[in-house]
């Protein structure tokens, strides 16, 4: 699943995008209110996102996580949508931006 706006392009996740993810949760500041805390190693990082790899291999499936680039191709962060279980019909809706985009609306 793919999203695409005027300036943005979400992709899902790929095992590729791991180191990725990995630098964009290394930042202080961007995993300060992070519930996972910061990643010390790569494996913690692949850890954390296997669950979702596995999810997309689901016919009904609960997590997603999307990789945003800018339009250009340029890494912006990470954007995910994981479903509580169907009788509370709700979701969490999380992104992590690495501090260079933050402000640009």
């Amino acid at each position: 699943m793919t999203l695409n706006t005027q300036r943005l392009l979400l992709s899902e996740i790929k095992r590729d995008d791991i180191e990725l993810l990995h630098r964009l949760n290394c930042y202080p500041k961007v995993a300060r209110f992070n519930t996972v805390g910061i990643s010390k190693e790569i494996s913690d990082t692949e850890s954390l996102f296997l669950p979702v790899l596995i999810d997309m291999e689901k016919s009904e499936r609960s997590i997603f996580h999307w990789i945003i680039r800018a339009i250009e191709g340029d890494f912006v962060g990470g954007f995910g949508l994981r479903l509580s279980a169907k009788r509370f019909k709700s979701a969490e809706i999380y992104y992590n931006l690495p501090p260079n985009h933050w402000g640009k609306g």
